[in-house]
């Protein structure tokens, strides 16, 4: 009668180990960091998951002219909006109103510098 109730319980913690196992293997989200970094005509921002780099950008997206991101806020207020959209599965595009809405930069398409890392 103890070797059956041995066995039982073996078998029983077996069958929860591969339930376990199956429940909660490679379903984990992806872990997303944005970091800034400085060059010499501005700054950048960098996503990762899980560590590696998805996309680096050091130019304001969408405006015609080449400009790099004028301060360390507009850097990363635009990468936490691409960020944003890369977790609701949309495209992670930047338009001239999004820029715009985030204030990075004018209506004539011209970069705003933002100082404080608040927002």
């Amino acid at each position: 009668m103890i070797k059956k109730k041995y066995f039982f319980v073996i078998f029983l913690l077996i069958g929860i180990l591969f339930i376990s196992i199956y429940l909660f293997s490679g379903k984990t989200k992806p872990a997303y960091t944005i970091q800034t970094y400085q060059i010499e005509e501005g700054w950048g921002y960098r996503i990762l998951k899980n560590n590696k780099a998805i996309i680096n950008q050091y130019r304001i997206p969408a405006i015609q002219e080449k400009h790099t991101f004028p301060s360390e806020k507009s850097a990363r207020i635009v990468g936490e909006k691409v960020l944003e959209k890369i977790q609701l599965n949309k495209m992670p595009s930047i338009s001239i109103d999004d820029l715009m809405d985030l204030m990075v930069v004018d209506s004539l398409e011209q970069p705003l510098i933002l100082n404080d890392l608040t927002h």
